[in-house]
């Protein structure tokens, strides 16, 4: 590990040498050494260090103070300040420059590591605090623009219907202006003729308890046009209440036209069929064609002389012989009665196939079928387009779906930074997929020192957290997630019956698996149940991938935030809560007092002459001593109180549920235990709730 580089600024030489002495043997690097605060400003622009020591009274043209504030400013290097001044201007002026340290001559080399010690780590905790807040803010960045960038309008409402979020997509398809739509009524967008049956369709999704519905209807553009949308509006409730609507929606003012131009080819087929433009054939009971319109050379490009006399089902695909047949078979029992319609292929005379669909009549006489007359129609355009209405409408619900999706991993994950909201939010999104088809039940197990344990679950049951807690990977029935860093679906478990529902319902169902990865690290598993597996193609397998990639990202963002925090509100020497804890347990308590009369007591003691004992005894004697009292303070206090050390040798214990009087006697055993185990004597002052008492100064 590269050992932290240290510039010395002092203009006394012998001096500058001696500390760099001393600062090479305590572990650090000098990297150099400046005696004027002009030779400092250039060495350290040229080549920043880690960290200046800086002597605040230097000769030259400028001191160590405003050589200080001239490195923060460019290139913001920090600074420890070494000075034998003490007096309060001096003091006044070098804490405008935001220092790192403040070091009095003469010191030793403790006080020395200390400082610097504080120093460097408070630098090394402000860059990730730094890198942290850059990084999320560039995955909300990341969120917002697939939202507000979608090709879809994504709009959202409150519980009575006014629009209080517009993306990009909306502005464009509808030409409003974003301060146009925000705090209208969505039903003013909607066509005038549609508002009433609009309306009435979301009191039946409600009424239903439908969360999500799908409708197609016209809105009026900002240039009085109108366009048709697809619209998938899901109804966002709060404790049953409905507080709001979300709409993700599609022009398909296209399709729509579409739609009435394949209705109006349809009138078109039929007048051409009335008119005889069609296919018109006779055929014997035998299929051999005794008539056949002029249009067949249009339609199937033979000459219809040509076709007369041939056999018909000659013409027919060898896979439709059955599908032709029925044409002979009428749809009733009557005689001289019409058939039902059949579809089938046909030979072009250029060797394609083409789909015909014909209505036959029978006639008949007193022997019974002579012939049938065959009125048919060339529909190969028409299937062509059906499917691909259906295969367009298939891929924009499947867009839509993903989307949805995405929107709700993401809002779950931007909503918190909380480890534990992150989970719940995010299991709760995954179980409301009904893409998925999966029962309401799912955990999130995390990976901790190597091992599998439950970190949330849903509609499971205790032994299944009990079954799966301080588990190695390996052991585990989702091991294929973890060693190919893929999505699985696992066989019902076969194995014990200790993880089972009451019911074994769970040793039936389907485990679908998403491994949580973040920087080429598995941190965890999703583990969904369904009563069938899911039908997943490649693309939902990338998907759940990258949802997984990024839900691992933003639980070790959560784990990283929730180490820091803990570790900014507890103190390093004596491991118990700092002062920052204290004051803010203090000021809940303060609280709970006053509303619910919950009694509590406080012991505030410091340790007598410590100075003198840290004099004579030195500095690392004295650290001892502390992290003994505080271990015997612990040691003598319940579970559900907590000691605190205040600062320097001052400590305060919070008592809960803690009379005056019984806090005296603890204060009591507190002051013999440290005498006996320390040999050092401790004042001790009590202090109970009391209604004069506002705050932890009071």
């Amino acid at each position: 590990m590269d050992r932290p580089g240290i510039m010395i600024v002092e203009d006394e030489a012998l001096v500058a040498r001696d500390l760099g002495e001393v600062l090479e043997k305590l572990g650090y690097h000098v990297v150099g050494t400046a005696y004027t605060g002009e030779d400092a400003l250039l060495k350290v622009r040229a080549a920043p260090p880690d960290l200046v020591l800086m002597d605040i009274m230097l000769g030259g043209a400028i001191d160590g103070i405003d050589t200080a504030r001239a490195i923060r400013d460019n290139p913001g290097t920090p600074v420890v300040f070494l000075t034998a001044h003490s007096n309060e201007d001096t003091v006044e002026r070098a804490l405008h420059t935001n220092p790192y340290g403040y070091i009095l001559k003469p010191f030793n080399h403790r006080e020395l590591q200390i400082v610097l010690t504080m120093a460097l780590n408070r630098i090394s905790l402000e860059k990730e605090l730094t890198d942290y807040r850059k990084s999320l803010e560039e995955q909300r960045e990341l969120y917002r623009q697939l939202v507000e960038y979608a090709n879809d309008m994504i709009i959202r409402t409150d519980r009575r219907g006014v629009i209080n979020y517009i993306n990009s997509a909306a502005e464009r398809i509808s030409g409003y202006g974003h301060d146009e739509m925000i705090g209208k009524r969505y039903l003013d967008f909607v066509h005038p003729d549609h508002r009433e049956s609009q309306k009435q369709k979301h009191r039946e999704q409600i009424n239903a308890g439908q969360p999500t519905a799908y409708y197609e209807l016209p809105l009026v553009a900002k240039d009085g046009g109108e366009f048709w949308i697809g619209q998938t509006l899901t109804i966002i409730q709060e404790n049953g209440e409905v507080t709001g609507y979300h709409s993700i929606a599609r022009d398909i003012t296209r399709q729509k036209r579409l739609e009435r131009m394949l209705k109006k080819r349809e009138r078109n087929f039929r007048s051409l069929i009335e008119n005889s433009m069609d296919l018109i054939t006779i055929i014997a009971a035998d299929s051999i064609i005794l008539y056949q319109s002029p249009s067949s050379e249009r339609v199937l490009g033979y000459q219809s002389t040509a076709l007369i006399g041939e056999a018909m089902d000659s013409f027919v695909h060898p896979d439709d012989i059955n599908s032709y047949m029925g044409v002979f078979d009428p749809a009733d029992d009557e005689g001289d009665s019409a058939y039902k319609p059949v579809e089938y292929r046909i030979r072009h005379a250029d060797g394609s196939w083409k789909t015909i669909e014909s209505l036959g009549k029978s006639i008949n006489d007193d022997e019974g079928l002579t012939a049938v007359i065959l009125n048919s129609r060339d529909v190969t355009e028409k299937k062509a387009a059906e499917e691909t209405v259906h295969q367009r409408n298939r891929d924009l619900q499947t867009i839509n779906q993903d989307l949805e999706n995405l929107y709700e991993i993401s809002r779950a994950l931007s909503k918190s930074i909380e480890l534990e909201d992150i989970l719940k939010e995010v299991l709760d999104a995954f179980l409301c997929m009904k893409r998925l088809r999966l029962k309401n039940k799912g955990a999130i197990l995390l990976v901790n020192n190597g091992r599998l344990s439950v970190a949330h679950s849903v509609g499971l049951p205790e032994s299944y957290t009990a079954r799966y807690t301080d588990v190695i990977p390996a052991n585990s029935p989702w091991i294929a997630a973890f060693e190919n860093d893929t999505v699985i679906q696992c066989c019902p478990l076969d194995d014990d019956t200790s993880g089972q529902t009451p019911d074994g319902e769970l040793e039936r169902l389907t485990n679908l698996v998403i491994p949580l990865t973040a920087v080429h690290k598995t941190v965890g598993v999703i583990c969904l149940y369904s009563a069938e597996a899911p039908a997943l193609g490649d693309k939902d397998i990338k998907m759940l991938s990258a949802v997984g990639n990024q839900i691992g990202i933003a639980i070790s963002n959560a784990q990283q935030f929730e180490e820091t925090r803990t570790q900014s509100l507890r103190d390093p020497l004596t491991g118990v809560p700092n002062r920052r804890a204290m004051e803010s347990e203090l000021k809940q308590r303060i609280e709970e007092y006053h509303r619910y009369d919950r009694i509590f007591s406080v012991i505030m003691l410091d340790i007598d002459h410590f100075k003198q004992y840290n004099d004579t005894k030195g500095h690392i004697a004295g650290d001892h001593l502390l992290a003994k009292a505080a271990e015997l303070l612990s040691g003598e206090i319940r579970k559900t109180d907590t000691l605190y050390r205040y600062g320097g040798e001052e400590f305060l214990v919070l008592l809960i549920e803690t009379p005056s009087t019984t806090a005296e006697h603890v204060a009591e055993r507190l002051r013999a235990s440290v005498e006996r185990h320390t040999g050092v004597t401790i004042s001790l002052g009590v202090a109970t709730a009391d209604s004069k008492y506002r705050t932890g100064e009071d």
